[in-house]
Formats: structure tokens, C-alpha cells, sequence
């Protein structure tokens, strides 16, 4: 008769590559990417273009998911412009108007833009889609 008196797990293969912690923050990372693209705005396409994400291991048993944006204007996407934007040059004005190649009209001053938090957005969606981050506060950005 045998008889097991002690168990050792070796889990730290399940947060390597191809594990299946692994495996699941790159899915979730990625579904997170979809919904930050799908709900960021659409002007240029520099701010949907430049979003994106990757799961990496940062220790023998965490792992780190990390969504980006590379577009120079994103952060006053998310927290919006305060008052009246005025140019910075004088003289010269700013190009206003529906998108960038149809009719302008050219201003010395615009009015401020209301935040737009898409990356919240995209949070709350993929927390639909994964139970398991369901109430987890979204990290502050900044």
C-alpha cells in the first residue's frame, strides 16, 4: 500500500509563454485592444491605428497585461481641452470644421472638447466579456 504524504506543484509554467495564465491575459489584453479600438473616435485614424497591447510575464507567477495609444493628441482625447484653445502663433489660424479634407473655417480660437475616456470605455466592455475582472477599478491613466 502507498500512500502520498506530499504534493509539490511546479505552477510557475502555467504564466510562461503557452501556459494557460498565459494564454488568457493575451486573450483578454487582446479583446481589451477591440473594444478600445471600436470605441475610440474616429477623425484621422491615428488614434484607432495606434492602439495597442500585449500580455507578458513580469515575475515567476504574475503577469502583466499593458494597452497603449501612440497617437500624439490621445491623452486630450481622454481628459478633454478645457476652455477657449487659442493659436499659439500669431497670426495664424486654426483649421476648424467636420473632418480634415472637407470645408474649414479658419479660427483664431476654438471652443474646448469634452473628454472622451474610449479606454473606459473598452474596460467596462471587456469586463462583460471576462467575468473574472468584473468589479476591478480601471487603473488611473495619466
Amino acid at each position: 500500500m502507498a500512500a502520498i504524504t506530499s504534493m509539490v506543484m511546479f505552477d510557475e509554467t502555467l504564466y510562461r509563454p503557452g501556459g494557460m495564465v498565459h494564454r488568457w491575459m493575451t486573450g483578454m489584453v487582446a479583446k481589451f485592444v477591440g473594444h478600445a479600438i471600436a470605441a475610440a473616435p474616429m477623425r484621422s485614424g491615428a488614434l484607432k491605428a495606434g492602439i495597442e497591447g500585449e500580455g507578458h510575464p513580469i515575475g515567476p507567477k504574475q503577469m502583466q497585461g499593458m494597452i497603449s495609444s501612440h497617437a500624439e493628441h490621445t491623452m486630450f482625447v481622454i481628459a478633454g481641452t478645457p476652455g477657449p484653445i487659442r493659436s499659439t502663433t500669431p497670426g495664424k489660424r486654426m483649421a476648424v470644421g467636420r473632418n480634415l479634407y472637407g470645408p474649414v473655417t479658419p479660427r483664431y480660437v476654438v471652443s474646448g472638447q469634452s473628454a472622451n475616456n474610449f479606454l473606459f470605455v473598452a474596460w467596462r466592455r471587456t469586463s462583460w466579456d471576462h467575468r473574472s475582472i468584473r468589479g476591478i477599478r480601471m487603473p488611473d491613466i495619466g
